[in-house]
């Protein structure tokens, strides 16, 4: 019998460049929302938690933190070929926990992609972020804090996933997120610039000073 899965990673910086990024923190939660894993990594050659974002700081790795190679494989081990798994931009959490298809999951469901809308004026999709969708989404919940809780944000996407998703109505659910971004409806976000130095703009290609390759919002 499949299993539904929702699962989320936070990073922090092991350099000073946009895409010097290593997990930190993971969590995994059922369909019901209920957590099956909530744990810290050690990081021995952390540049920066980037607490702004991610609201860790080094005492609470040091103090919460697992070898990383035990985490991963407790990751796994809940995991299976049989599993569905859940997320914002789920591939790169895949991809930051050497998840291999076929044998930690057998498909993916990425927010991101159910909830985009075609932008007709720039022929282009809009992909909305978690806490956006989450915002204009969930009538019970939105994101006041600007930093991370991989708990949280894999119980969000569940219910995303259970209310939107899984009853068939993702388009009708784009279709509200684009009205709220026309109507400018979404609460402003003030991201960083840099944090202890760090780049913080890998998405914004025009103003990035770190030479490390930008990305596609």
């Amino acid at each position: 019998m499949s299993r539904i899965l929702s699962l989320d990673v936070e990073c922090v910086a092991d350099g000073k460049g946009h895409n010097d990024r290593v997990p930190c923190w993971v969590a995994v939660v059922d369909e019901k929302g209920t957590v099956l894993l909530d744990q810290k990594i050690l990081v021995p050659k952390m540049v920066s938690p980037l607490t702004e974002i991610t609201g860790i700081t080094q005492r609470m790795l040091v103090a919460e933190g697992r070898a990383k190679e035990d985490v991963f494989k407790a990751v796994h081990d809940l995991l299976g070929a049989d599993v569905t798994l859940v997320g914002q931009v789920i591939g790169g959490d895949c991809d930051w926990l050497d998840l291999v298809q076929g044998v930690h999951y057998s498909k993916l469901v990425d927010l991101a992609e159910e909830f985009k809308c075609w932008n007709t004026k720039y022929k282009s999709f809009n992909r909305f972020s978690l806490a956006q969708t989450v915002h204009g989404l969930l009538s019970k919940r939105s994101f006041q804090s600007s930093s991370h809780n991989p708990s949280e944000d894999a119980k969000c996407s569940m219910q995303l996933y259970r209310e939107w998703i899984k009853p068939g109505k993702a388009q009708s659910g784009a279709k509200k997120l684009n009205q709220m971004k026309i109507q400018r409806k979404f609460p402003p976000v003030n991201r960083p610039t840099t944090i202890d130095g760090v780049c913080m703009l890998a998405f914004r290609p025009n103003e990035c000073t770190c030479g490390q390759p930008t990305k596609k919002k």
